[in-house]
């Protein structure tokens, strides 16, 4: 599920997660129905584009530690 900023993150994680959802890895959850979500800031796809090899690199290594994504994080991640 693609979202525009932090807030938007949250919300949905929380929403889903919620009442019986599982956390995952990466960005990813499991809704109380046993439905698997991903939840992308918008900004990761526009980083991914715009990076070189070191960046990505970088900013795959932060998201590989999360659970929730965390945009300020990646962010950091990507401008090393």
């Amino acid at each position: 599920m693609p979202c525009v900023d932090q807030q938007e993150v949250d919300r949905y994680w929380n929403a889903l997660t919620a009442n019986g959802g599982t956390p995952g890895r990466c960005g990813w959850l499991t809704d109380r129905f046993g439905v698997p979500w991903e939840i992308v800031p918008q900004t990761l796809g526009r980083m991914m584009k715009a990076g070189n090899r070191e960046q990505t690199a970088r900013m795959m290594g932060a998201l590989m530690q999360m659970a929730k994504r965390d945009v300020a994080t990646i962010e950091a991640a990507f401008a090393g």
